[in-house]
């Protein structure tokens, strides 16, 4: 069985079910329909046909301009879009596409007249100037950046992390208080433990509770613990551990 060559395929793919008024091939359908929507396409970009240029345009079906400018006709339309289903190769398509127009029709009359049919479609067209347009710089992310600037970055973070944490610690944490005042909560304990009744005045008091209120904070038990094991060096081991359980 004969394998259908590109220009039978091309003509089964435009016309699936040909009707009676159908070209009855695929270059009877060019040079009805074809030929014809090229011709309206060089009247209108060109105007008169008085110019080598218009006359040999050299329409190429494979530069995408050109291809936008015919695309603009329904039979070339359909003609790109069944050379897309057939997924037709460039030389394919250039040794296809030889009618009044194309660039195969250029190149054969270079060649037979000896002389060469130059565009001028974008001789007036003028470059456009730099200018003094606005300048945007953005910064590469695919290189890492250098470790004197990124050691740099890190002790500023760092920094304000710390002045910050500063500031909040100044606002929401109750003051310290004095090494005398810890050495008369723990003379107060101790005595305490011994049965006596020594208290604490507001000041101390109130400070207390803020550290007992912020349990979840500060280690408390380890606190007491270690005010505890300072009282019960001067008493036996059973009396201090009962009165210190009492006292919790």
């Amino acid at each position: 069985m004969r394998k259908p060559s590109i220009p039978e395929l091309i003509y089964q793919k435009t016309f699936p079910k040909p009707k009676q008024g159908d070209p009855v091939s695929f270059y009877a359908h060019v040079q009805r329909y074809i030929v014809g929507e090229v011709r309206v396409e060089v009247q209108n970009f060109y105007g008169a046909l008085d110019t080598l240029e218009a006359q040999y345009p050299g329409l190429d079906y494979c530069f995408p301009p050109h291809r936008r400018r015919l695309s603009r006709y329904p039979w070339h339309r359909r003609l790109f879009r069944v050379f897309d289903e057939l997924g037709l190769t460039e030389d394919e398509i250039l040794n296809l596409c030889q009618w009044e127009g194309t660039r195969a029709a250029k190149e054969r009359y270079e060649r037979e007249a000896g002389v060469q049919v130059r565009t001028t479609t974008a001789d007036e067209v003028v470059a456009a100037s730099p200018g003094n347009a606005p300048v945007a710089t953005f910064e590469d992310w695919s290189r890492p950046a250098a470790v004197g600037s990124t050691s740099l970055s890190n002790h500023t973070s760092i920094g304000t992390l710390g002045k910050e944490a500063d500031k909040c610690g100044d606002v929401e944490d109750p003051p310290s208080p004095p090494e005398d005042d810890i050495d008369l909560l723990r003379a107060a304990i101790q005595s305490r433990i011994r049965g006596g009744s020594m208290s604490l005045n507001h000041a101390r008091e109130q400070w207390l509770k803020e550290i007992l209120d912020r349990r979840d904070e500060i280690d408390v038990d380890e606190i007491m613990a270690a005010i505890f094991n300072f009282g019960a060096r001067d008493h036996p081991p059973e009396m201090t551990r009962s009165q210190t359980e009492a006292a919790r």
